[in-house]
């Protein structure tokens, strides 16, 4: 039994509270660490599957179900958006239509920021925290450096697609004049169209890494200490029927409880005097990342850094690569439209993040100082986050 599983008392906490309507604040902290053990739960149950359905769809279900928990508290913050939206036709009593247009804005935001702060902190946060926590009492960790130069690369690529949107508004927003400014729409287009190059960026990617070069992230030499590590955290090997039910149950779970997350966001944080961005960006996309989290610092202080490095770096790919582009088009659906416009500072700490892990990943070794280090660049990318907004 995983000691996450005692947090799964604050999923009734949620719904307590929820119901009594408890403050804000109580009712987004009780949500928060409700969802953490849901999501490692989620994440136990596919990895059963994919022990029963074999390396190559296992690594693929793996691969999508990986970031499920970040998915589903988007698309409920994609449709508490919309909500507002609808509201705005016909206001009630208690906010007028602008407010409730400036609600749905904010919701935008948070998914918008939990997106580049699920990327920053997979790489920042997780990498640092394996490497500061694997590094102790060891001179230093090794890893293959050719499955780092992948996951550099690939990380650089999806990046680069990512903010290209973003890149291409904020030079616009500079260099023309109001009257010359290229419309929404137009940015609403390009990220739709960057999204559908990102996703089959993401669909060859599954190839390369499950089928054409799959050597390559299973070394001979450390394929059996990665078993070890696997086997050694879901433990006995569930059925499909339970598998199957567990992964349905969590998910319906999650769904709630990001409900009602989602709804005592905005609420919460301004009783706590928190900005939109930064409760995305670090709050969020940190509740997401939990499970992750628990589960790359456990592996790396086993001793194996390769399948710590690939949980980190995966992850950060798969929230550029399928996430961001499948909220993106599952927003055109709806009646509030998410683009892949980011502020300048997103652009620039997310552009940080990538080429600060690609110069650590460089000689195929890590220890507890650039463990330590990730960390500090961390904090104070948060840091500016919470005071520049």
């Amino acid at each position: 039994m995983s000691p996450l599983n005692i947090l799964l008392i604050f999923v009734p906490a949620t719904v307590i509270a929820e119901h009594f309507h408890a403050g804000p604040v109580v009712i987004f902290g009780t949500a928060c660490l409700g969802i953490v053990p849901l999501a490692h739960i989620l994440g136990v149950a596919t990895e059963h599957i994919s022990e029963r359905v074999g390396p190559g769809l296992g690594g693929f279900l793996n691969a999508t179900f990986g970031n499920a928990t970040e998915l589903i508290i988007g698309m409920m913050a994609l449709l508490g958006a919309s909500e507002l939206v609808r509201q705005s036709a016909n206001p009630g009593p208690d906010k007028t239509a602008a407010e409730l247009l400036a609600s749905a804005d904010q919701l935008i935001r948070v998914v918008q920021a939990s997106i580049t702060g699920s990327i920053i902190g997979n790489l920042l946060f997780i990498l640092g925290l394996a490497f500061l926590i694997g590094g102790i009492g060891r001179e230093r960790q090794r890893f293959s450096p050719k499955v780092a130069e992948v996951g550099n690369a690939m990380m650089t690529l999806a990046v680069a697609g990512l903010m290209a949107p973003s890149i291409i508004y904020w030079l616009d927003r500079f260099t023309q004049t109001a009257e010359s400014r290229l419309s929404r729409e137009t940015f609403i287009h390009l990220s739709e169209e960057v999204s559908v190059v990102l996703l089959i960026i993401y669909a060859l990617s599954l190839l390369f890494s499950f089928k054409t070069h799959k050597h390559l992230y299973r070394p001979t030499d450390e394929a059996g200490d990665q078993d070890e590590d696997r086997h050694a955290h879901i433990g006995p090997l569930w059925s499909m029927k339970k598998s199957m039910v567990v992964l349905f149950v969590a998910t319906l779970f999650i769904a709630f409880i990001s409900e009602i997350l989602v709804g005592s966001l905005e609420a919460a944080g301004k009783e706590m005097g928190l900005n939109p961005i930064f409760m995305g960006l670090v709050i969020v996309a940190m509740v997401g990342n939990a499970a992750e989290h628990a589960s790359a610092v456990i592996i790396a202080r086993r001793g194996n850094m390769d399948l710590a490095l690939n949980i980190a770096m995966g992850s950060s790919m798969q929230i550029a690569l399928l996430l961001a582009p499948a909220l993106v088009l599952a927003s055109t659906f709806m009646e509030k439209t998410m683009t892949l416009v980011f502020s300048p500072l997103e652009v620039a700490s997310v552009g940080l993040a990538v080429a600060i892990t690609t110069v650590v990943n460089l000689d195929g070794e890590s220890n507890w100082l650039e463990g330590a280090q990730l960390l500090s660049v961390y904090i104070i990318l948060a840091l500016a986050f919470y005071h520049a907004f």
